[in-house]
């Protein structure tokens, strides 16, 4: 069983790590990819002899798989197939880090452009059983919501200001939807501006909306 918190934020850290890569180039076979403090990696293998396995098919195949882990709550060690035009051109793992070269447990086929029904999918489990599950169907009624300011390390002179009010959302909606939004940037490339941006969840429940603020 993988840990929820550590599938996603090696998700968000591995679309990060490659953000810099148009979508048409050559991603070919990547070296499983491992964040410090987390045992989840995330490789991809081409088909020898197929069509070429590019960036683009590889962060499309990776939300898939996100996609169905999250909303079937099956945090457990997973290969997307991605197809094009019905024949495999290559695969993602989403595994233990000791075990990232050795899988051959299917959850997901993946057709780039037009993503195929899935298949093989297991049972889904209850949501107690997630580390980092709520209840997207709680609501908030309490009159003061939670607020404050959040300092990213890494970037103590930029502060984000936050507020939680309304209805509660389940925290996998939140990361899917960030995984989402990030998406969306790596397919534009890292120079192309926007004025705004949306990213919405596996579940359809949640969406992340960012929007440019005029100058002050």
């Amino acid at each position: 069983m993988l840990n929820p918190a550590s599938v996603f934020s090696v998700t968000i850290a591995f679309i990060y790590a490659h953000h810099l890569a148009p979508w048409d180039s050559v991603a070919g076979n990547i070296y499983p990819f491992k964040q410090a403090g987390h045992n989840v990696a995330i490789y991809s293998q081409e088909v020898p002899g197929a069509d070429r396995l590019t960036y683009g098919a590889v962060m499309l195949g990776l939300w898939d798989g996100i996609a169905v882990i999250s909303e079937w709550n099956r945090y457990e060690a997973s290969v997307v197939e991605i197809f094009i035009h019905d024949r495999m051109i290559g695969k993602i793992g989403i595994t233990p880090y000791l075990d990232a070269l050795d899988i051959s447990h299917n959850v997901t086929a993946t057709t780039v452009g037009d993503v195929a029904g899935k298949t093989g999918l297991p049972e889904p489990l209850n949501d107690a059983s997630m580390s980092i599950s709520s209840n997207a169907n709680d609501t908030n009624n309490d009159d003061d919501a939670d607020r404050g300011r959040y300092y990213p390390p890494i970037r103590p002179d930029i502060s984000i200001p936050y507020e939680f009010d309304g209805p509660r959302i389940s925290s996998k909606d939140i990361f899917t939807a960030i995984i989402e939004g990030l998406i969306i940037v790596t397919h534009d490339g890292p120079h192309q501006p926007f004025s705004h941006l949306t990213g919405v969840s596996a579940s359809k429940h949640c969406a992340l909306h960012l929007k440019q603020v005029a100058p002050s």
